[in-house]
């Protein structure tokens, strides 16, 4: 609370009045009728002057408390210029001379506006540690931004504001930041914070400082849109698109917001601020969780999505239960017309929901660090099951699929290895199969483990190559021995040149650097046949099996491929080239 005004003079006695603050008015007529009233008893009552002069700090520190050190100083000057006349030195004596009168009067006006002043600054002193201890409650320590207190009490007044009719709608906008971590690691936390700042000053520069920008989370922004201004919702989505595109200069680097966005959306009067702010931390979680930009709080997904959640929790108890089990779907070596191997597949036989399909639990365990157990309980299974296979007398390999997380724990690809030596497999007969993404962050120990796992003979694949950034080049530095080509070229490769044309392509860089390929997705005849025309190496898909119990996967690779007649004769139908 500031104790003047910046209008205000205080070089003369008007000044000084104009200095008191506007509001307060009543507080004023209450310190001016108390002296006034107190002059009139003094003169009044003749009482014992020392006495007398005590009540009158009354007023003074009435003003000074209410309008701080200034307004202190002006009631003290004014008191002391009423009653000063009448107040004697000593108790009792109340006729002096003229000079004596006059003395007493400036000291004790003099008196009267010290202690007004000094008052009025303690008191001012006091409320600024006050307003600093609020700012500390309501504002985030790093970025200065309304932290989610100062959120949640704007949206309560935003509420008490508006009639139980009113109609108008609130908006809260969830910014989550998923490259936070990235940017503390490189830039530190309060540099991660000034980026915040900044993006939230560029939205107040381009819509109004009404607009409310607060720091909810480590990651999270929060932005409370409320039709204020003439601003619609739809040019503020546009603002925030733009500023997420455009970079913020950081010790001269340009640094960009992986936003995505979530907005929740209720009539104002019917608003829970913290359920409020939930919904739209929520629909930014679904955004991520979808790979969207933005997502709009909707009751019916949301509650889908709150399932999914409380079935992540449900894992651990599952795999302790045996609900997950393992399917296997063999691959067809193009060059031999036997299948070779089997991928395994985890299914989750959930006692209450049936079947959850894999669609729904691997992408949430794999965000999480429970993928490391569930991994593990996979590796053990599919081990297990290749140890029963080759007891069998059955020569079959087994393909278990890794995570981006998985890559991290030097201690998984350690259990991998320590699992092949004690149940006596050879290391040729298993193959990891990651993603083009996560072997783009393999570095230091675990590139090293990887490297100790294919030097022994294990396998290591690349699984969806085509749907990341990777080049034949660099993924020739990693100790990779296959390459398993995306279905989405592979599906379209029948019909369309450029995606013929690129397999082809691929398929002899990859031949050039000593990589096998596998075509995945392979749903006809006609796929097949132009696959093994292109000398790729091994095809899996619908067309060639389904995923099948462990038995039944054996049976396969034993008796060998039904159809493997097609690729025998060939078909004359079949182009070489897409029509």
């Amino acid at each position: 609370m500031s104790q003047t005004s910046p209008a205000a003079s205080a070089d003369s006695l008007p000044g000084l009045l104009r200095a008191l603050p506007r509001e307060g008015t009543r507080t004023t007529v209450i310190i001016l009728l108390l002296a006034a009233c107190a002059s009139l008893f003094i003169v009044l009552d003749g009482g014992p002057p020392s006495a007398v002069a005590h009540f009158m700090y009354a007023p003074i520190l009435l003003a000074a408390y209410a309008h701080g050190a200034r307004a202190g100083v002006v009631t003290g000057v004014l008191t002391g210029l009423l009653a000063g006349p009448v107040l004697g030195v000593g108790i009792g004596e109340i006729q002096r001379s003229a000079g004596e009168l006059a003395l007493h009067w400036s000291v004790r006006t003099l008196w009267f506006a010290a202690v007004g002043g000094l008052v009025g600054y303690a008191v001012h002193q006091t409320r600024v540690q006050a307003e600093r201890l609020t700012d500390l409650r309501f504002r985030d320590p790093l970025s200065s931004l309304p932290n989610l207190a100062a959120i949640r009490r704007h949206l309560n007044r935003l509420s008490r504001r508006r009639s139980a009719d009113d109609s108008d709608r609130v908006t809260v906008i969830a910014l989550r930041v998923q490259n936070h971590d990235k940017l503390v690691e490189t830039f530190g936390h309060r540099n991660t914070a000034l980026v915040f700042r900044t993006f939230a000053d560029s939205l107040r520069k381009r819509f109004g400082a009404g607009l409310f920008v607060g720091r909810s989370g480590p990651d999270r922004m929060t932005i409370i849109h409320d039709g204020a201004g003439g601003v619609t919702r739809r040019e503020l989505m546009a603002e925030i698109d733009r500023l997420a595109r455009s970079p913020v200069e950081l010790d001269g680097v340009p640094v960009f917001l992986d936003i995505a966005t979530g907005i929740a959306r209720e009539r104002t009067a019917d608003t829970d601020p913290a359920e409020l702010v939930s919904k739209a931390d929520v629909a930014a979680n679904r955004a991520v969780a979808e790979g969207s930009e933005v997502a709009v709080y909707n009751y019916r997904k949301e509650s889908d999505f709150q399932r999914s959640l409380k079935l992540l929790g449900e894992v651990e108890r599952a795999i302790a239960d045996n609900e997950f089990r393992l399917v296997f779907q063999p691959s067809l070596d193009l060059r031999t017309r036997r299948l070779r191997g089997a991928e395994a597949l985890a299914r989750w036989q959930h006692p209450e929901r049936g079947l959850v399909s894999p669609g729904t639990f691997i992408p949430m365990i794999e965000q999480t660090r429970m993928v490391d157990t569930f991994t593990r309980w996979t590796v053990e299974r599919s081990l297990t099951q290749l140890a029963e296979w080759h007891a069998n007398g059955t020569n079959a390999s087994v393909a278990v699929n890794l995570s981006a997380r998985n890559l991290n724990s030097d201690e998984l690809l350690r259990f991998i290895n320590d699992r092949l030596v004690n149940l006596g497999i050879d290391p040729r007969g298993l193959e990891l199969e990651i993603t083009e993404r996560s072997l783009l962050n393999v570095k230091g120990s675990r590139l090293k483990q990887l490297e100790a796992l294919r030097e022994a003979g294990v396998g290591i694949a690349v699984d969806d190559f085509g749907t990341g950034y990777a080049s034949l080049a660099y993924l020739r530095s990693l100790p990779i021995t296959t390459l398993k080509l995306d279905r989405s070229f592979i599906t379209g490769m029948p019909n369309q040149p450029y995606d013929f044309a690129l397999v082809r392509r691929i398929i002899q860089m990859a031949h050039d650097l000593g990589l096998e390929v596998v075509g995945e997705g392979v749903e006809d005849a006609r796929t097949l046949i132009q696959l093994r025309r292109l000398d790729c190496d091994a095809a899996q898909g619908f067309y060639i099996a389904r995923p099948v119990e462990a038995a039944q996967a054996e049976q396969l690779m034993r008796e060998g491929w039904p159809k493997g007649h097609i690729l025998d004769a060939g078909d004359p139908d079949v182009p070489d080239t897409p029509a």
